[in-house]
């Protein structure tokens, strides 16, 4: 049920969570009940929550996730900025806004006073030499 996207991303990541006492025992007989671990148990609980979900999701978070998914960060911010930047946090939206006034980061001309912001116009190459500085909210 894993989707793996190979690269640099190892088997997992890890996640903290707070449970509820109760609800932590219930999830540790249930595991044990079907013979796996707790965190698989959570993490295929939590897979058929997310593709069911889809209430901001017209076409289906797996649609969004197509779309932005990328083994980079700095990729994975642009393409999620560019498709649903509704979902950009405060932070994103500060890398974002970053990205978009620099020229150094766009092919073509300006249009109107902006950009053409698409993935196509984008230079994806000079964005991921530049993350650090960009994340860490260096001057560029």
């Amino acid at each position: 049920m894993r989707r793996r996207g190979g690269g640099k991303l190892g088997k997992s990541e890890n996640v903290t969570i707070r449970l509820d006492p109760q609800l932590r025992y219930m999830a540790d007989l249930v595991a044990k009940g079907e013979r796996r671990t707790l965190s698989n148990l959570i993490e295929v609980a939590l897979d058929k929550y997310v593709r069911k979900s889809g209430t901001r999701f017209p076409r289906g978070v797996s649609a969004v996730m197509s779309l932005t998914w990328h083994i980079e960060p700095s990729d994975r911010l642009a393409k999620l900025a560019i498709h649903r930047a509704d979902l950009l946090t405060p932070g994103q939206q500060e890398q974002w806004s970053r990205i978009v006034e620099n020229p150094d980061f766009w092919k073509g001309k300006r249009d109107g006073g902006k950009w053409d912001v698409s993935e196509s116009n984008l230079d994806f190459v000079r964005l991921r030499k530049e993350w650090d500085q960009i994340s860490s909210g260096s001057e560029l």
